[in-house]
């Protein structure tokens, strides 16, 4: 078995394959907001400061917008600031039988710091319990355990018996229904029982500290669609009282997702607002910025300055971070495509060279079009279709008309298959020669090999490509690049899942 490696030894030990998840500074939770989240968070102070009513929040946002950050950090304010705030990945809960005993659960835990509101705490799992219909005792009783940390009271236990929830084995007449019902109004009660403990504990809390209890919930997309539904409506008509906040953190398009698959073609829409007295969603994701700050978390900057690679990675970055963004990729899509050379990166044996332009251009390409990728790493197209989509694909108005540039030159040059000698850079690749030969005013050969915005072009536009690609050419690699790169590209797409 191979042991860690020292970064002093193997730059290898410098790369990452999973982006860390970032500390908090507690004096200081907005250190490395370069989302800028704390504006959002400084909106959502003042509905706390104006509220003391029921209320619950939806925070919406899609996967790498920064939504968990927001919300930790926030979480952390709210400390520093003197409020009771808690916060609660429901995803890592939703093995549990019932949301209500995982909310119970967070906020009985969160009681024990404060011995003020500990006692009126403390009672809240019991009261929680009796709300949860017989069928589910079992497995309830293992979660209160596993919860709280502790056995289930006796005179709980006697509770639940007293009021016909006992775990003896269901007789037919009782299978045949499903689960077990709770008498109506024993339910009732033991529901504002609840209430009522829950409202006493906000009370208690509000005179202490002047300011609601925050509860935040995050990640409910990610649950089980029947546990996302649970929870939402607990918290609604169960949990919902004066002096106690709910924020939630969802992805709206996942959960109306969830929503159907269990209830159908409904308007999801309209459902969710039943939940929800205020909807925010977040500014959308700079993603160049975002393809900056992932290439910094997976360390590819580090490990390449500390290789002998002759293309160096801030050269990459350079070109390829717009052209990443402008291909429309996702934000999971530019996180996988960096971990993607990160892995690549650890295969590298010391005295090999890859072509970093060349991956940078084939992974989105393989994303965005895995058929043409296919096809050109095959040899079944040249370059000049891979330009084609490129253009197509990209905001002309927007980009950096010297970036495509670049990329039309990489690619001209990597594509050696109508060259007599083409394994020879010294040698200029048919597509180059043919460039040429427009810059020139030369007739060409029959095959098109030139992009259809290039042979449109005016002189200047086509003397820079061909500018270009004589400056490159002297630091491309001998030999296949477009195929050494695909080698290396597929060999990971394989083994990493999106």
């Amino acid at each position: 078995m191979i042991g860690p490696q020292s970064t002093d030894n193997d730059p290898k030990a410098l790369l990452t394959l999973k982006r860390p998840e970032p500390s908090i500074v507690a004096d200081d939770p907005w250190a490395d907001d370069w989302l800028q989240r704390s504006l959002v968070a400084k909106r959502l102070m003042v509905l706390l400061e104006t509220h003391d009513v029921p209320f619950a929040i939806s925070i919406d946002g899609g996967w790498g917008s920064g939504k968990t950050f927001l919300l930790k950090r926030w979480q952390q304010q709210l400390a520093n600031d003197g409020y009771h705030a808690i916060y609660f990945n429901a995803w890592e809960d939703d093995f549990c039988s019932d949301p209500l005993l995982s909310i119970i659960g967070h906020l009985a835990e969160h009681a024990t710091t404060d011995n003020t509101i500990a006692t009126k705490a403390k009672a809240l799992p019991a009261l929680a319990m009796k709300l949860l219909p017989r069928f589910s005792s079992p497995l309830a009783f293992a979660a209160y355990t596993a919860i709280f940390n502790e056995p289930v009271p006796p005179e709980l236990l006697q509770s639940v018996k007293s009021t016909g929830q006992a775990l003896a084995a269901p007789d037919e007449k009782q299978e045949a229904a499903g689960y077990y019902l709770m008498d109506y109004a024993e339910l009732k009660h033991n529901r504002a029982e609840l209430r009522d403990q829950l409202e006493s504990l906000s009370n208690l809390v509000a005179e202490k500290t002047r300011k609601p209890l925050v509860f935040i919930i995050d990640e409910l997309d990610r649950c089980r669609p029947t546990y996302a539904i649970e929870l939402l409506e607990r918290v609604k008509h169960i949990l919902s009282v004066p002096g106690i906040v709910f924020v939630f953190g969802v992805n709206r398009d996942e959960l109306c997702h969830a929503l159907k698959s269990v209830y159908g073609e409904i308007d999801a829409d309209v459902y969710l607002r039943r939940f929800f007295d205020m909807e925010f969603g977040l500014p959308k994701v700079d993603t160049e910025d975002f393809c900056r700050s992932v290439f910094a978390q997976y360390r590819l900057h580090e490990f390449f300055r500390a290789t002998p690679n002759e293309l160096r990675f801030h050269e990459l970055s350079r070109s390829i971070v717009e052209l990443w963004s402008q291909l429309g990729l996702s934000l999971r899509d530019i996180d996988y495509g960096a971990r993607l050379i990160a892995l690549l990166g650890k295969s590298l044996i010391p005295e090999q060279i890859v072509s970093l332009r060349m991956v940078g251009i084939l992974v989105p390409l393989k994303l965005k079009n895995s058929r043409l990728y296919n096809d050109f790493i095959c040899g079944d197209c040249t370059g000049n279709t891979v330009m084609d989509f490129i253009d197509e694909t990209v905001v002309q108005q927007t980009v950096d008309a010297d970036m495509l540039d670049v990329i039309e030159a990489i690619l001209y040059i990597s594509d050696r298959r109508f060259s007599k000698l083409a394994m020879h850079l010294e040698e200029p690749s048919a597509s180059i020669q043919q460039l040429k030969d427009l810059v020139n005013g030369l007739p060409s050969s029959s095959i098109a090999l030139l992009s259809k915005r290039l042979t449109d072009s005016d002189s200047r536009r086509r003397q820079s490509v061909l500018d270009y690609c004589e400056d490159l050419q002297r630091g491309l690699l001998v030999g296949d690049p477009v195929r050494e790169a695909a080698q290396l590209i597929d060999l990971h797409h394989r083994i990493l899942r999106r």
